[in-house]
């Protein structure tokens, strides 16, 4: 309607983890279940969405050339029945390359999986879909769940609470520390377009850069000098 003003959206501040803190909060993981562990590391290692992660199924899994492939999403859950949809954009199908150690420790947790399978028998209630994580029984993972076990994990380990999709965000900060390429970030993330990364992370790659010339702060010779003029 004319004249009447549209209220303003208020963005959510981005918060993110650099790489000592995503150690911490990976130590913190091994105290933890192994579904919970790996369905985390997804996220920090992966950049994956937490839709994206739910949805997996041990078909997205290339064990031999280690990477998962991400082609669906489930960002509701009804009456236990999960809404599958296709990936926000055309890019965000994509195949995100893991480390080995963590396929290492994917393929125990497979292994495990498949036992839980035989053993509840009939009782397995998961259908044709066989979700990489699950509520039990094969049932897809309420949607919000992992966003509340997120903030309960990050109190109990007394570690600083960011919202689940800021891991997101953590993984684009870590692989911007180690030099990454924004090209290859885009790629992983599923971002359509480069200037989509570019734009995003813009203050994210301001603050890391100013962190490391900050690091840099410690070899000023002045500052060298004057603490070994105060040690003799």
């Amino acid at each position: 309607m004319e004249g009447v003003k549209k209220p303003k959206v208020t963005k959510t501040e981005m918060k993110f983890y650099d790489e000592s803190e995503a150690k911490k909060v990976i130590e913190s993981l091994y105290k933890e279940s192994a579904m919970w562990r790996l369905f985390i590391l997804t996220a920090i290692l992966g950049g994956l969405r937490r839709g994206e992660i739910l949805a997996l199924e041990w078909c997205n899994i290339n064990f031999e050339e280690g990477f998962i492939s991400v082609n669906k999403s489930i960002s509701l859950t009804v009456n236990g029945q999960a809404i599958i949809k296709e990936p926000k954009t055309k890019g965000s199908k994509r195949n995100i390359t893991m480390p080995e150690w963590y396929f290492k420790e994917l393929k125990e947790y497979w292994t495990e999986w498949k036992k839980e399978k035989l053993k509840v028998g009939e009782l397995w209630s998961g259908g044709n879909f066989q979700y990489v994580f699950h509520a039990g029984f094969g049932k897809p993972i309420y949607h919000t769940q992992p966003s509340k076990w997120w903030r309960e994990f990050c109190s109990r380990h007394d570690l600083r609470y960011i919202r689940f999709h800021d891991l997101r965000h953590s993984h684009v900060a870590i692989l911007l520390e180690n030099e990454t390429d924004l090209k290859i970030i885009q790629e992983r993330l599923g971002h359509s377009s480069y200037q989509t990364t570019a734009d995003t992370y813009a203050h994210v790659s301001k603050n890391i850069n100013k962190a490391t010339a900050d690091k840099l702060n410690k070899l000023d010779p002045r500052k060298n000098s004057s603490t070994t003029r105060q040690q003799l």
